[in-house]
């Protein structure tokens, strides 16, 4: 049984949706569930130019600490990333996209640069996690984790998390970091340092986050709470009550709401 805080919060938002993105679009290749499982699958996969934005630069967050300047090692992960994820386009819109991008790739470089934060928390050596999806267990259920980095400074482990658009951390992926941390490091919660990247509007704000046994409990409870929710065969996904959602959804043209 897997679960991920992404899997339960657009469970929470519709669980019809859940269905679609994480359980029939698994089935593209099944020969036995035809053509609507292909086109959830090509609809899951669909990635927008805000989505591309967003995937490149938390792949080029960790490379700047690293490097701890705009080096040419960290102009060529830019473009690389950002030809990755252009794969899927056609080949005549690609460079007016990188035209849109690149500014803003560059307006987030220079914020992060110009973080206080950024000049002391730079060039850590002793790496634990780059840019890595991880797994671990508890309580039987299998959780699902990305790691932006994960590195230690003398008797410290930094996390370092990127989000976009809040500028609240989201506490709750914190602790769910906290927990997997605590649990494959064997370190109290005293030794780890998390760090909160929030981007807004290409301007970038970096906080140090303290999370406390009790928040760590909560995030285990949800777990235990909702891991039935997630693959249950005699859940009948249900349609979100909240329609308004409806108009953003990637997979409404399919919906069987819609049909």
């Amino acid at each position: 049984m897997r679960w991920s805080l992404a899997r339960i919060r657009m469970y929470e938002r519709c669980p019809r949706q859940y269905k679609y993105h994480y359980l029939e679009s698994l089935y593209a290749f099944d020969k036995d569930r035809g053509f609507f499982a292909r086109r959830l699958y090509d609809r899951r996969h669909q990635k927008s130019v805000e989505d591309i934005f967003r995937s490149v630069v938390n792949k080029i967050i960790p490379v700047a600490f690293m490097e701890g300047a705009r080096t040419t090692a960290l102009n060529k992960q830019l473009r690389r990333e950002c030809t990755i994820q252009l794969l899927a386009y056609p080949e005549a819109d690609r460079e007016k996209i990188e035209d849109d991008l690149y500014p803003r790739f560059s307006r987030v470089i220079e914020s992060l640069l110009k973080c206080d934060e950024f000049k002391w928390l730079t060039g850590p050596k002793d790496i634990h996690a780059n840019n890595e999806f991880v797994n671990f267990e508890t309580d039987g259920v299998q959780v699902d984790l990305f790691v932006t980095l994960a590195w230690r400074i003398k008797q410290k482990f930094n996390i370092l998390r990127v989000q976009h658009g809040e500028q609240q951390a989201d506490v709750e992926a914190i602790a769910l970091e906290a927990l997997y941390f605590n649990q494959a490091w064997g370190q109290d919660l005293d030794s780890f340092e998390f760090w909160n990247l929030s981007i807004h509007e290409e301007a970038v704000v970096i906080s140090k986050e303290k999370i406390d046994l009790s928040v760590l409990l909560d995030v285990r409870d949800k777990i235990l709470e909702t891991r039935s929710l997630l693959n249950n065969e005699r859940n009948d996904f249900p349609f979100t009550k909240d329609m308004a959602l409806c108009q953003s959804c990637k997979y409404m043209s399919l919906c069987e709401r819609y049909e």
